[in-house]
């Protein structure tokens, strides 16, 4: 296996260090605004059933659209930055 990330955009692929802190950059808020939004409806339940919940509505989030959008924004900038 290359020691390049599998997520490449035009003719440059981000490294793992970039991959990482993008999906950091939008796990965090997302987790943040998913915990206030869904505290008062599900605050009662038990801590893995909370879990459960969050993890449901996150993942596809992050995995479908938050993270492709932020790597492609990423991309965008730095090439900007490179002309």
């Amino acid at each position: 296996m290359s020691g390049r990330a599998p997520t490449q955009t035009g003719s440059q692929a981000l490294s793992r260090n970039q991959i990482a802190l993008v999906t950091w950059a939008v796990a965090y808020p997302l987790i943040t605004s998913l915990l206030l939004v869904l505290e008062p409806l599900v605050g009662e339940l038990a801590l893995p059933l909370r879990t459960l919940l969050l993890t449901a509505l996150m993942v596809p989030i992050m995995v479908y659209w938050a993270v492709p959008t932020a790597i492609r924004l990423w991309t965008a900038r730095v090439r900007a930055c490179r002309r």
